[in-house]
């Protein structure tokens, strides 16, 4: 299932691919999606904070770790997804993506945190408390207007995008990835608005 990023979110990953070029890595590993994820704006950062976690440190630890799970991150992001499904919300969310990074407490991202003295069940407490509430079902209205030619319309557009995106990825041509990246993500904006109303013209 398609999903929109929250702006945190989107912020969280463009940190993790500029931690990523910054140490010269080909790839965005587990530890560079944790600096992205503590150092945006939203649930991770200010629970962080609230642990008394210094990210100076932290990104310290990040980079000098070599773990087994470096190269999983796409792991992370579908366990994060699993996660909004579960919960029913309506945008993937940095706190998300941090429960989804330690998830796993014996982990690298987890074993990281429980060298700096962390509380990693507290931690995530306090990230759930934060994840953004939603304003209507999206997933339970997708499902109910699946049909609906005018979702159908844009369910397509969005796939038409993301086979886009893909292609300009497969062809190392970034720049026009990042533009279908955002015509993707206006799709998402306008189903979730089209949902809304739909949602919101049911009888009571």
């Amino acid at each position: 299932m398609f999903l929109p990023h929250t702006m945190n979110c989107r912020a969280a990953l463009q940190a993790a691919s500029s931690a990523a070029m910054q140490q010269g890595s080909p790839t965005i590993t587990q530890m560079h999606l944790l600096i992205g994820v503590a150092s945006a704006p939203g649930a991770a950062y200010e629970s962080l904070r609230e642990c008394g976690v210094d990210f100076d440190k932290l990104q310290q630890h990040a980079l000098a770790f070599e773990g087994q799970d470096q190269n999983k991150t796409k792991d992370v992001v579908g366990r994060a997804l699993r996660d909004v499904e579960q919960r029913n919300h309506n945008e993937l969310d940095v706190g998300h993506l941090f429960m989804a990074l330690v998830a796993d407490r014996d982990g690298d991202c987890a074993t990281v945190l429980h060298c700096m003295g962390v509380d990693i069940d507290k931690l995530c407490e306090a990230v759930e408390h934060r994840l953004p509430i939603p304003r209507f079902p999206l997933q339970e209205a997708l499902a109910r207007f699946e049909d609906d030619p005018r979702v159908i319309d844009v369910q397509n557009q969005i796939e038409d995008a993301q086979r886009q995106l893909e292609h300009c990825v497969s062809q190392g041509d970034f720049q026009s990835a990042a533009a279908r990246r955002d015509t993707k993500a206006a799709f998402l904006r306008k189903r979730e608005t089209l949902l809304e109303r739909l949602w919101r013209e049911l009888p009571p």
